[in-house]
């Protein structure tokens, strides 16, 4: 069974939540995009094709869009991981985190868990962090920094494809 152990520091939690702002954009801009379209056509009808006003609303939209998924990036996710840092004392603990190809388990001062690969609906990987889903607004995260090489790293991530874990989001 192989192993890692790590304390959880905020750079580590800040990674994690901007992994998962990252898996879900692509849904949140399917939504202002079906919105936009909507609201554009209905626009479009209401000025009497009127482009000029069309375009404009559009081009606020995305603007818009684009500015509140910066200000989340930058701001917000590093507020929340800070706060979240605060009042959760188990993200200070000490975990120790073991996985083959069937299994994953973690135990800390706080608690353990244990749980087959195969049950986690979702995976997501960047060069910061893994995350484990365990269901659309819950995971478990191990840093990268963590794994003592790279092989050990890629190792878990292996087992979670060998699993069958899917790496798209949502979690199904």
């Amino acid at each position: 069974m192989n192993e890692i152990r790590f304390t959880p520091a905020l750079d580590d939690l800040i990674a994690a939540y901007q992994l998962h702002q990252l898996a879900v954009l692509p849904r949140f801009a399917a939504w202002v995009g079906v919105i936009g379209l909507i609201a554009g056509a209905g626009m479009f009808a209401l000025t009497e094709g009127a482009w000029m006003a069309v375009a404009i609303f559009l081009f606020v939209l995305l603007t818009a869009t684009g500015l509140a998924i910066l200000v989340a990036r930058f701001w917000t996710i590093p507020r929340l991981a800070r706060k979240a840092m605060t009042h959760d004392k188990s993200l200070s603990a000490d975990y120790v985190f073991n996985w083959d190809t069937n299994i994953a388990k973690a135990s800390s001062d706080s608690g353990s868990w244990e749980q087959a690969l195969a049950d986690f609906p979702c995976w997501k990987a960047n060069r910061d962090t893994i995350l484990l889903y365990r269901q659309t607004q819950l995971f478990h995260f191990f840093p990268t920094r963590a794994f003592p090489d790279g092989a050990l790293r890629d190792d878990l991530i292996a087992a979670v494809k060998a699993s069958g874990v899917s790496s798209s989001w949502p979690p199904r």
